[in-house]
């Protein structure tokens, strides 16, 4: 028996995780976006999913064709600093760019709550965020030069209180129709390098290497 933990209001549905539309009242939107939803890198997808969670974005807007770039929305700037940035084509996105991009287009709205460490120390932050409802982009990394951004949406922990997994949205994978997360990592490491085990397409074997929490103002 294990008792989860999941951000709220995510819901699953038969589509696919959802959350509420923002001033819609009781409309609702998808939430996972993959790879090929939009031009871009894994960084900025779990950004806008995290935004969607927070309520301060809206799927058609981010998907929408014409609407990515015009205009003066804090969606058109995040989308025209990324194109500065280069992290919406061949370029992977940093930490502080994830930063940037809130900090400057949504400051007054959500608050972007960085975290540098590695390993155990990130994954208290993960649990600490996502017990206080605030969706958390991971960086993970399983060898020289490979690293993936991730979308820590829940919690799962055994009867006696242990942390067991962390439940992720991948944009590089397809929505569950079955769960609010398609992606499960394992929280309590093996030793060496790369710990943790990430049950993907295929099990890899990862390290937490930087973090960021999305936190409503």
């Amino acid at each position: 028996m294990t008792n989860l933990v999941v951000i709220d209001p995510i819901d699953a549905t038969h589509e696919g995780p959802n959350v509420p539309l923002p001033g819609s009242g009781d409309e609702y939107q998808l939430l996972h976006l993959r790879q090929g939803d939009i031009d871009g890198a894994c960084g900025p997808y779990c950004l806008f999913m995290a935004l969607m969670i927070c309520g301060v974005s809206r799927r058609d807007e981010i998907t929408g064709p014409g609407q990515k770039i015009h205009g003066n929305s804090s969606l058109a700037r995040t989308f025209k600093l990324m194109q500065v940035y280069s992290a919406f084509f061949r370029h992977g996105t940093g930490l502080h760019d994830l930063v940037a991009f809130v900090n400057t287009t949504y400051k007054s709205r959500v608050t972007a709550v960085p975290c540098p460490e590695r390993g155990v120390a990130l994954r208290s932050f993960i649990e600490n965020h996502i017990m206080e409802n605030n969706p958390v982009i991971v960086g993970l990394d399983w060898g020289e030069a490979t690293g993936h951004w991730v979308l820590v949406v829940g919690l799962e922990y055994l009867e006696d209180g242990t942390l067991w997994r962390l439940l992720v949205l991948d944009p590089s994978a397809a929505p569950s129709k079955v769960c609010a997360w398609n992606s499960v990592i394992e929280a309590n490491g093996s030793g060496g390098r790369h710990p943790y085990l990430w049950w993907n397409d295929e099990d890899i074997k990862v390290q937490f290497n930087e973090g960021m929490a999305l936190a409503k103002v």
